[in-house]
């Protein structure tokens, strides 16, 4: 969208380093497009972050490798982000995962000379990294919401607030949820107990010697419930880059929040199995005016433990918000940071006890004889464990206040994407 105005010279620095054209720029057009960065060193070139200064040791404790392990892709994302913050030196043997996956890295641009937000741009988890840059950026009902994603914003004239959306801030740097992990499976029945066999018939009309039906078999008990499976852990906030040159008078501040990823939640145990029915009693012979008395039924088994709830996820600390703005607009008048502690997942719920066994039935009596007794229903089983609650509570991002300093033209080398 054109304003009608010439576009800024730094809208077409930020351009012209990006290999875009500037005469549709110029046009009025929006420009949307992808770039593909091959090395480290060319993408804190596009960044452009600024040195830490007075900062220095704070981000340098905030991207301190702690518990990752040297080779993993945590590890890799740490020491990256360090090294854009200007507070290490590169080193691609830390965390070589993470170099490996993501270069060549892929980067989603934007360009226009003005940007409307009316609805919410929401930038899903584990998107590539995001590139916006305008000379006027108003916000008209939307709010940016950055999820798990790299996100760097140009103002490079003006931001205007006209209108609040349904969001409680305009630009969201959040990390996402770890995945809930999946209820385990219910136990399985069984089949009845095997019954008594019935008395025999010596001969016709005859019962002497026969003896009575056997009993039936004891019902087992039922089995346990599988356990839940374990949460994932929350995926953090990355980094952002916001450049503001000026903000409009006479308006509501812009509302910052950032808050990492929660772990997931615990998947349910699964629920005990019924306990097995108890076996039917054999029938007593049954012979001419002659019987014997029939077996007696077993009692049911006990109903099957259910299964633990599986662990929470680990809630994940959040990454830095670069916010470089007017010396003369720093106070709350103009903006307002609020940073939230990201929770951990709680565990499964423990799977439910199992149903107690059904008594085995008595057999039936011969002539002038007794049927069998029934044996007892057995006893409810018992419910599995409540999984653990997940780790810690991950800390907000923390946001590294700078002023605001127009892009500078630099050689920078890309491929354009597809």
């Amino acid at each position: 969208m054109s304003s009608g105005r010439p576009i800024s010279e730094a809208l077409r620095t930020l351009a012209t380093n990006l290999k875009l054209d500037v005469g549709r720029l110029e046009r009025g057009e929006t420009l949307k497009t992808t770039v593909v960065v091959p090395t480290p060193q060319e993408m804190k070139k596009l960044l452009a972050v600024r040195a830490p200064g007075s900062d220095f040791d704070r981000i340098a404790a905030a991207l301190e490798l702690t518990d990752e392990h040297p080779d993993s892709y945590e590890a890799g994302l740490k020491h990256f982000s360090a090294y854009l913050c200007g507070v290490s030196e590169l080193d691609t043997s830390i965390g070589s995962a993470f170099f490996k996956k993501r270069f060549p890295m892929t980067v989603h641009v934007a360009v226009a000379q003005t940007v409307e937000v009316k609805t919410d741009v929401v930038i899903e988890p584990g998107s590539p990294p995001h590139f916006v840059s305008c000379d006027d950026l108003i916000f008209d009902g939307g709010s940016y919401v950055v999820q798990n994603t790299n996100f760097t914003l140009w103002v490079t004239n003006e931001l205007k607030i006209k209108s609040s959306g349904g969001r409680p801030y305009h630009i969201g740097i959040l990390g996402a949820p770890g995945g809930d992990g999946p209820a385990g499976p219910n136990a399985e029945d069984q089949k009845q107990a095997p019954r008594g066999k019935d008395a025999p018939v010596p001969s016709p009309g005859v019962c002497t010697g026969a003896g009575s039906g056997g009993d039936g078999t004891e019902g087992n008990v039922g089995y346990t419930g599988g356990k839940g499976e374990d949460a994932k852990d929350g995926l953090p906030s990355l980094g952002a880059l916001i450049n503001i040159a000026n903000f409009a008078t006479l308006q509501a501040p812009l509302v910052l929040f950032g808050m990492s990823g929660r772990g997931g939640t615990g998947g349910k145990g699964g629920n005990g199995g019924r306990g097995q029915q108890g076996g039917d009693g054999g029938n007593g012979c049954k012979s001419g005016c002659e019987g014997t008395d029939g077996g007696n039924g077993r009692n049911g088994g006990n109903g099957g433990t259910g299964g633990n709830g599986g662990k929470g996820g680990n809630s994940v600390n959040g990454g830095l918000i670069n916010l470089n703005i007017n010396s003369a607009q720093k106070g709350p008048s103009f903006f307002v940071y609020t940073g939230q502690q990201s929770s951990p997942g709680g565990g499964g719920a423990a799977g439910e006890a199992g149903w107690p066994g059904d008594p085995g039935k008595g057999g039936e009596g011969g002539h002038g004889s007794s049927r069998g007794k029934d044996g007892n229903t057995g006893l409810m089983g018992s419910p599995g464990t409540k999984g653990q609650d997940g780790g810690g509570y991950g800390t907000a991002p923390q946001l590294i206040p700078g002023t605001y300093v127009p892009p500078e033209s630099i050689a920078i080398e890309l491929e354009r994407g597809s």
